[in-house]
């Protein structure tokens, strides 16, 4: 497992406000010497992600064409599908256009009361794959918010628990499904 510091490499505060595009191309390096380590089981590794980053490493596996050197699935967690720098029109009723180039497998989770600018864009993306006939699969967790899997104790409910716990678990098997997939 790689889970690279894409911030303090570039001396930048955690969670900057706005977005600088270069540290897509230092995901796609960390995709990169994933990539790279010995022991690994085969030739190919999933990604995962949770929010900015998961637009982080949207555009790397498309823009820096990680998705064909090698990666077998992408999965992420309330995902941020549009370039965080772009006004809040486009942030509710866009998306990313790399997304439309994504051609492995996905798996995206995010709760019920998700905001409104997260979840839109995530179901119109949804709604493109089906039409394409591609592996997106999207999992909305009832009764549950942003950052489920994390949330401090004095917010956290049981269905955080829940979500966190299944979707670690569906994340392993998708995983698991893709990376034994030939």
């Amino acid at each position: 497992m790689v889970a690279p510091d894409i911030w303090g490499g570039r001396f930048m505060n955690t969670y900057p406000i706005g977005h600088d595009y270069t540290v897509e191309k230092d995901v796609a390096r960390g995709i990169e010497f994933l990539m790279r380590l010995s022991g690994l089981a085969g030739d190919r590794v999933c990604v995962v992600s949770h929010t900015r980053g998961g637009y982080m490493t949207l555009k790397a596996l498309v823009n820096e064409n990680m998705q064909e050197k090698g990666v077998a699935c992408y999965v992420s967690y309330y995902p941020h599908f549009q370039d965080p720098n772009l006004p809040e029109p486009a942030q509710i009723y866009g998306y990313e256009p790399a997304v439309e180039k994504l051609m492995v497998p996905a798996l995206i989770f995010f709760g019920e009361h998700e905001q409104y600018q997260r979840y839109r864009p995530i179901l119109e993306v949804a709604k493109f794959m089906a039409r394409e006939g591609r592996d997106f699969r999207v999992i909305v967790y009832p009764g549950v918010g942003r950052g489920f899997d994390f949330r401090p104790p004095n917010v956290r409910v049981f269905a955080d628990d829940l979500a966190a716990k299944d979707a670690m678990m569906r994340t392993a098997t998708f995983i698991r499904h893709h990376l034994l997939a030939q």
